[in-house]
């Protein structure tokens, strides 16, 4: 898996090691071996091919609606009540997976703000943007945080 990272990304140690891990486990073929080479007791397995049928599934994650590369968790979304440019939009704590373009001023419906524009990885399709800077003070908290367009992932 690729981990997108920049200064402001949060979580990127986190994401690193959750992939990581998986990767390791799935190189080995399969899930619940212990960093010992040795199968762990059977309910941790079970529990582990629960949790990755949910990641599988797309339960927990959301991925870019073009080619399915993972973009982020449903646990990262901060609030749903956002519009872009597609319509219904997500803000989001985190992302990976994406890169960044180059930083834009630009007017959006409640003001001016300093963004860049987040592609998909994979296929380089446009996901949404990054907030970089906001001028008015309520606006504040969106600084160092994404937008995902509903229209432009999927579960």
């Amino acid at each position: 898996y690729d981990i997108a990272y920049n200064d402001n990304t949060r979580n990127y140690k986190i994401f690193k090691k959750i992939f990581q891990d998986k990767e390791r486990n799935r190189k080995r073929g399969g899930i619940g071996i212990d960093d010992g080479g040795d199968a762990v007791n059977g309910a941790h397995q079970q529990r582990d091919i629960e949790e990755e049928k949910l990641s599988i599934n797309g339960l927990d994650i959301y991925v870019c609606i073009r080619c399915g590369m993972h973009l982020t968790k449903k646990s990262l979304v901060m609030d749903e009540n956002f519009h872009g440019r597609t319509g219904p939009s997500f803000l989001i704590q985190s992302v990976f997976n994406v890169d960044i373009g180059p930083k834009a001023t630009r007017k959006l419906q409640t003001g001016m703000h300093v963004v860049s524009d987040v592609f998909c990885k994979r296929c380089g399709t446009n996901v949404g943007w990054y907030y970089h800077e906001a001028t008015k003070q309520e606006q504040q908290y969106k600084i160092s945080h994404y937008v995902l367009e509903c229209a432009l992932i999927s579960t």
